[in-house]
């Protein structure tokens, strides 16, 4: 083959395979140069190694066991040199024209070789021009697999804008559970992806959400919370990717028994709102075959933060919700046990009066002289009326715990609860500086400490009952113990639903709102009967705002 047939066969060689270089796979394209140019140039073969990014070497027609060791050290050679010059080298009966291409940064990213006869072999100069295609074809396609690089990120960055879009549209947990796994899986052209969240209570890794072959079994299903990669993200609050998950001894393997589907790669991303992790978004076995990349952890590292706040949300707004519904439940239980004490107690004194006072009309006019026990009655009901009435407006708000301040108000509370009940109040109130306690605070207290001496009244059929209110420097708290008969405390607590009841939950919330802590226990420390209502108030929420 002539110079000037080389030099040809250079520009063909940028007609022919420009356009697949940006198309086709990198390896494939150089393979098909590798067969175009010794068939073109006639050689009588040729040889290919691409260095990066998983070594590959080709050998096409017949290069002697020489030619192919010459070629290896000349490998090393490449890789220690910055040189780009085609070079003419003799090995044995063959010269080979060797030639390699460099990115930016003068590392090699092919080396082609082609051996001719001795007298069949071009010129330098025309090998150079071979160099140069060969150069700019290698150029071709790094410019290429950047431009789709860079169109994967950019599409990357539009899903990540739609999947922040649609988590942020609802605040219907599971919504955003289903939403968030399903583009996930999609983006990162995963077989199947989990999206678990931790459970505080019990310390495991529960399956909310999953895409993939196993979707319905796995909902809902639980793992301990130190097992598996997820286990060990949640644990560890960092991301991981694992290529083959047969080599790596945290795979909790009893997953795929439950599910009957094959893990082969994982990449977990954990879940976390202000710094604590909430859950694991899993993604498992990259469609195709291969592992994911750090460019997938990237994305997903992204869209995690987004995710885990939407999740927050959605279990804030739930939480919201549902204290909605208890106030209303509590207010309809108040305004309920309202109307029934009115009617059983003051309006039941006034049907009296009006009745008693007809009577005494009718008496005046028979004989005057008996109207003075007439109107003693009558006396006796008003008063008993009235004080009727005090007693539920004291129920309702005491004016002195308004004006004298919350010592004085449990101490009137433990004065009428004890004037008609069969058992006897003990009273241990410290003096506590009323004046420097939030009336916020005080009137919760009040109000706890009064629901729980109705159920003693209700319930505990108790001989005695304790009625505290201490401080700290830590804590202001109160405390109300009976010896009555007691109760199961959890399970009064899980039958609210059916008892219609909700005394115990009332208290609770009431605290809840002045971030204070409540323990009801049955029987009290040390006591073989009775219960116990205990509400504690951080010292600094209790006092007074000035």
């Amino acid at each position: 083959m002539t110079s000037h047939d080389l030099i040809e066969a250079a520009a063909e060689l940028l007609n022919r395979f420009s356009r697949p270089a940006t198309e086709q796979d990198p390896k494939v394209v150089w393979q098909e140069v590798l067969a175009w140019l010794v068939q073109k140039t006639n050689a009588a073969g040729g040889w290919l190694r691409l260095p990066t990014p998983a070594s590959l070497t080709v050998t096409q027609g017949a290069l002697d066991k020489a030619s192919l060791t010459h070629l290896a050290s000349w490998t090393s050679e490449v890789e220690l040199t910055r040189d780009s010059e085609a070079e003419i080298r003799q090995v044995a009966d063959l010269r080979l024209l060797c030639m390699v291409t460099r990115n930016d940064n003068l590392q090699p990213t092919a080396l082609v070789a082609l051996g001719f006869a001795v007298n069949e072999m071009p010129t330098e100069e025309a090998g150079a021009h071979l160099q140069a295609a060969l150069q700019a074809l290698s150029t071709i396609m790094r410019q290429a697999s950047a431009l789709e690089n860079t169109q994967l990120r950019l599409s990357r960055f539009q899903h990540l804008y739609e999947v922040g879009q649609a988590i942020s549209s609802t605040l219907d947990l599971d919504q955003v559970l289903k939403q968030s796994t399903e583009r996930v899986t999609e983006v990162l052209r995963a077989e199947a992806s989990t999206l678990m969240l931790i459970d505080e209570a019990t310390r495991e890794l529960v399956f909310k959400i999953s895409a993939g072959p196993a979707e319905a079994i796995l909902r809902e299903q639980r793992m301990p919370i130190d097992k598996g990669i997820a286990g060990w993200v949640a644990t560890h609050g960092e991301p991981i990717i694992i290529s083959d998950v047969t080599s790596d001894n945290r795979f909790y393997i009893q997953i795929d028994h439950m599910s009957g589907f094959r893990t082969r790669s994982i990449m977990a991303i954990p879940l976390q709102v202000k710094g604590k992790t909430i859950g694991v978004i899993e993604v498992i076995n990259k469609v195709g075959g291969g592992s994911f990349t750090a460019d997938d952890e990237q994305w997903l590292s992204i869209l995690s933060p987004l995710i885990a706040a939407a999740i927050d949300n959605a279990r804030l707004f739930s939480a919201l919700r549902d204290e909605h519904d208890r106030i209303i439940l509590a207010e309809e239980q108040v305004r309920h046990e309202l109307a029934r004490d009115l009617h059983d107690g003051p309006a039941q004194i006034l049907a009296a009066l009006i009745l008693n006072i007809d009577m005494a009309r009718r008496q005046l006019a028979i004989g005057p002289e008996k109207m003075a026990t007439e109107l003693n009655f009558l006396d006796s009901l008003a008063q008993q009326a009235n004080q009727e009435v005090r007693d539920l407006l004291f129920g309702l708000r005491p004016l002195a715990l308004e004006s004298h301040g919350l010592t004085t108000a449990l101490t009137q509370l433990a004065e009428r609860q004890g004037s008609h009940s069969k058992y006897k109040i003990h009273l241990d109130v410290m003096d506590v500086a009323d004046k420097m306690i939030d009336p916020r605070v005080a009137n919760t207290l009040f109000v706890i400490a009064q629901e729980a001496l109705n159920n003693v009244q209700k319930h505990a059929d108790a001989r005695n009952v304790w009625l505290k209110l201490k401080s700290s420097a830590e804590v202001l708290w109160v405390e109300v113990s009976d010896d009555g008969v007691g109760f199961n405390v959890p399970l009064v607590d899980a039958s609210y639903s059916q008892r219609g009841s909700f005394g115990l939950l009332n208290m609770r919330e009431r605290a809840r709102l002045i971030d204070a802590r409540t323990t009801i226990v049955s029987p009290p420390p040390g006591a073989a009967t009775g219960a116990q209502v205990r509400v504690e108030v951080p010292m600094e929420r209790a006092r007074r705002v000035i």
